[in-house]
Formats: C-alpha cells, structure tokens, sequence
C-alpha cells in the first residue's frame, strides 16, 4: 500500500538505505532511547507483514526523531515531497523504516499490530521503571499534545474510538492526576464515519505533573524527543495562574458531580480556584461530605 502510495505522489525522494536494527536490545530494553522507540511506534509506527516496520512523520519534527532512532540502529530514512491539490502546495514527509522480520515479530508478539484498539501492557511489563517515562514520552510526541491558550492549559491525547486507555488510567492514578474520557461518532458530510477519543487533563496542576513526569523533571532537554513540545511543557509550567472567583455553571456541576469522589484542594486546582472558594460554594450548596 505504500509502495503505491509513494509511487503516485512523490515528486523528490532522497533515500539513505541501511539495514542493521538489532532486535535483542528492543527485547531487552537497556536504555532510555529504545523505550522512547517502542513508545513512539505504540504512536505512530505501521507494521508492513512480513518483515517491515515504519513511521511516516512531519519533516520539520525529522532531525529530533531520527536521533533518537539513530541511537537505536542503523534505520533507513527517506522524504519525499507529496502535492495536495486542495492546496495546491507541495508537503515534506520523512519516514524512517527497517526490514526486520525478527523486530516485527517481537511488536507483534507485544500487540503492536492491534496496538489502535488495545493497552500497551505486554511491552510495559518488559521496560524497566527507570525507562518507562521515556515510553510515555515518545508515546506523547506520536499522539500526545500540551495545550496553552489564555487560560486556558490542558494536554490531550486522540486515538481510536476503540482505544483502550487503561495504561493512561494507571499512570495518571500513579500521579494522581484528574483526568476525563471522551468518545465521539461523527458522520461527516460525505457520510464517512469519523469515530475518535481523547484523553484529556484540563488543569495546570495535573498538566505539570505529567509533564514533569515524561521530562524526569530537567531543566535542561536531554535530546530524546520533540524539544518544541517540551518547549510547551515547559512553558505551561512556567505560568502563574490567576484564580478564577466567579462560578459558572460548569463549576458548579463539576464540584456536585465531584464532591465526594475529590478533595476540594484537588477540585480547587481543577477549577482554578482557591480551596476557601470551594469550600464557601459547598457549604452553601450544603453538600455533604462523606470523604474519608
């Protein structure tokens, strides 16, 4: 399907042919780059049976992706320039890729090949904590996205309808980080089923913590991954917020749907807001409450 692809839409193609990944460091993983790797592919890798295995990625996030690889194996890598008549432009695409039968066996073996509607938690349990950050790290550069607009700092993670986000549960419960699921059936208007979900943190707080997570806390980007994304980390993280004192009716939901599952400095953080303002509203509301 990609040779077809590519044989109808490149215009340039610069091809740099190699062909020495060992399998056995992906089986056993030793460092920070082959866990990066497997989060990545968990992301945006493709598997071509028998023996193939690819990422096709934006040419500008090209030279922070390929090092990573680079330090993983010999891949090859190519771009091609793909015309798209809508805008009438000509786009650059990089797809870095090996012809590794043994590789693609040890990812399907750890679900790769159904990697769109299930949990990741075959290759978890082979990656040593220590390099498990790294996972979700290249796993947040394929899918993941920090979002800072006004006041607005989220991050947002789209998949499948299917997805099955029960490796981001464990790890935002580990950080005890407040998250939200949802799932969307579109029809678009050329009556095609658009079906997604996302995965979603809405607050700073718990934006920060997750990207202090995935970063190991640095203060200075190591070189493994998208660096404008941790430029984004870190820019959200460096906001000091302003706490919000009017309730919406939004708020208001949210602290009565919450109220006995949060602690209100928790719902606090979530709504923006201080623990006293939170603590006022729900003693007005006469909420009762029954957490421990």
């Amino acid at each position: 399907m990609w040779n077809k692809y590519i044989k109808n839409k490149i215009i340039m193609m610069n091809k740099n042919i190699k062909n020495s990944v060992p399998y056995e460091n992906f089986i056993n993983v030793t460092s920070k780059e082959i866990s990066y790797v497997l989060g990545f592919l968990w992301a945006d890798g493709y598997l071509r049976l028998p023996y193939n295995v690819s990422t096709k990625i934006n040419s500008k996030d090209s030279i922070d992706i390929k090092t990573v690889f680079d330090k993983t194996g010999e891949w090859t890598n190519y771009s091609y320039k793909k015309y798209d008549k809508r805008t009438n432009k000509n786009y650059d695409t990089f797809i870095i890729t090996t012809s590794n039968r043994n590789l693609v066996d040890f990812l399907i073996e750890n679900d790769y090949d159904k990697k769109s509607k299930i949990s990741p938690d075959k290759i978890l349990s082979k990656i040593p904590e220590e390099y498990k950050s790294y996972f979700f790290r290249g796993y947040s550069d394929g899918d993941g996205c920090f979002y800072n607009y006004k006041n607005n700092q989220q991050y947002i993670i789209a998949s499948t309808y299917e997805q099955d986000w029960v490796f981001m549960k464990n790890i935002f419960k580990k950080l005890n980080i407040f998250y939200t699921i949802k799932r969307s059936k579109i029809i678009t208007k050329k009556g095609k089923n658009s079906n997604s979900s996302q995965i979603r943190i809405t607050n700073k707080n718990d934006v920060d913590l997750f990207g202090d997570y995935i970063y190991n806390n640095d203060i200075n980007f190591d070189n493994i991954g998208l660096l404008r994304k941790y430029e984004k980390y870190t820019n959200i993280k460096n906001i000091i917020t302003k706490r919000i004192i009017y309730w919406t009716d939004e708020d208001l939901n949210f602290l009565k749907d919450n109220y006995n599952k949060l602690s209100n400095n928790k719902i606090a953080l979530f709504l923006n807001k201080t623990k006293y303002s939170v603590d006022v509203k729900s003693s007005r509301l006469k909420l009762k409450n029954k957490k421990s």
